[in-house]
């Protein structure tokens, strides 16, 4: 019985490698919308917390701030999902290798989009040249420690 069970299993793997259709997936857009958003209003929502600490009218202008920031982030992050871990286990070297690649480039601009809204709380009114500049608390702590 093992056998023939082994046999069997060989025989399916066999025909599974060599169907040349692609995957056939379900429609759920409103599902998936309906993910987008939840991603979207919770990432606005701790964003605008962050804003909110250096606006001097505080919660609401935070929000108004931080609305496109998630909105670039949740968008890269749904381009990496769907691009990248689609083809990221395609049967063909090339697409594999395409998934991968956006998936990366993905994370890599989210990181970046990420480390840019930091930035930018940490300095709003400055300019790009003043923000360049080490920060006066970490000029002094660097001085403590020679």
């Amino acid at each position: 019985m093992g056998k023939a069970m082994a046999d069997g299993l060989d025989g399916l793997e066999r025909k599974l490698d060599a169907l040349a259709r692609p995957a056939i997936y379900p429609q759920a857009a409103a599902f998936s919308l309906a993910l987008v958003l939840l991603a979207q209003l919770y990432e606005a929502s701790c964003s605008a917390s962050l804003f909110a600490d250096i606006d001097p009218m505080g919660l609401i202008a935070g929000a108004g701030k931080a609305v496109g920031l998630p909105l670039a982030n949740v968008a890269l992050g749904f381009l990496a999902r769907s691009l990248g871990l689609r083809y990221l286990g395609h049967r063909r070297l090339l697409r594999r290798a395409a998934g991968a690649g956006a998936l990366v480039a993905g994370k890599l601009g989210g990181l970046g989009l990420t480390l840019f809204a930091a930035q930018w709380r940490d300095c709003p009114e400055a300019s790009a040249a003043e923000c360049a500049q080490p920060h006066p608390h970490a000029a002094a702590a660097a001085a403590n420690d020679k």
